[in-house]
């Protein structure tokens, strides 16, 4: 088992702590709260603009992790 000198900031699945490492601007990612919720937005500065277009602050979240891409349609003819 390899030894580290300083926490890891990305957990084995994936999710980053922020008080490690902030996403970067216009970065489309899922959060988990303090408040114990999954939100997934895009980050405009200090914020993740959710799907209906409100603001939550990033302050709140504990942790986050960069949105897969989505699916490619699969062309079958």
């Amino acid at each position: 088992m390899p030894e580290f000198d300083g926490p890891t900031p990305v957990t084995p699945d994936g999710w980053i702590s922020c008080s490690e490492r902030m996403p970067a601007q216009d970065d489309w990612i899922l959060i988990y709260s303090k408040h114990g919720e999954y939100m997934a937005g895009q980050v405009q500065g200090e914020y993740v603009e959710l799907s209906d277009g409100t603001l939550s602050w990033l302050g709140n979240a504990l942790y986050w992790m960069p949105l897969p891409e989505p699916p490619q349609e699969v062309n079958r003819g």
